[in-house]
């Protein structure tokens, strides 16, 4: 494959599961903070919030090993393999914004500041550049 292909593709998957993740975020958390679903393992004490979205992206790259295995078949029919690319994508991004906040919330800003002292824009922390 190309890398304009492979590019081709990642923007693709990228902008697919950005509005998968705008669509579920709502139906978990609502629009006052859309990580509140992903905390309550903190809050009950299990485990950070962050390794709870370990939990769960294992689960989804166990779904993706049995899936690839020759000759393998999804039982859950509405959930295709794109599908748990997508659900991968979306909980690096959550375990990435996870990790922000608790740094910000500790004043640890090693990760959110731009190299000026200065709190990284949005685009800064997303690696956009303008």
């Amino acid at each position: 494959m190309k890398i304009e292909t492979f590019v081709g593709l990642h923007k693709t998957l990228c902008d697919d599961a950005r509005a998968l993740s705008q669509r579920k975020g709502h139906d978990y958390s609502g629009e006052a903070d859309t990580l509140k679903n992903l905390k309550l393992a903190g809050a009950a004490g299990l485990c950070t919030p962050e390794q709870g979205v370990v939990v769960r992206l294992l689960d989804k790259l166990s779904r993706l090993a049995e899936l690839d295995k020759p000759g393998a078949e999804a039982h859950v029919a509405d959930e295709r393999v794109r599908d748990t690319i997508l659900d991968i994508i979306n909980y690096a991004c959550l375990h990435e914004a996870l990790r922000m906040e608790r740094k910000a919330h500790h004043g640890d800003t090693e990760d959110t500041e731009n190299g000026e002292g200065q709190e990284a824009t949005e685009d800064e922390l997303c690696g956009r550049t303008g």
